[in-house]
């Protein structure tokens, strides 16, 4: 699969989306290598030229609140 965006968050977890299908993929958080969550995106333009920025802002937004909401609680 082909990584369309990655970034890292509080400098602990990485964030990708790897392309899966035309105009579908996964948005992925890791943490050490080790898989937290996989959920499918859209993307939109396919992203032949780059992500579009208002599909960043969603899959940021979504790993952001599954941190926030789901392991910071621990």
């Amino acid at each position: 699969m082909n990584k369309v965006w990655r970034n890292r968050i509080d400098n602990k977890y990485d964030i990708f989306v790897e392309s899966k299908a035309p105009y579908k993929g996964d948005l992925v958080i890791q943490e050490n290598k080790i898989e937290l969550l996989r959920e499918e995106v859209n993307i939109s333009f396919d992203a032949k030229f780059g992500p579009d920025i208002e599909d960043v802002y969603k899959w940021e937004d979504r790993a952001i609140e599954f941190i926030d909401n789901q392991l910071k609680k621990k």
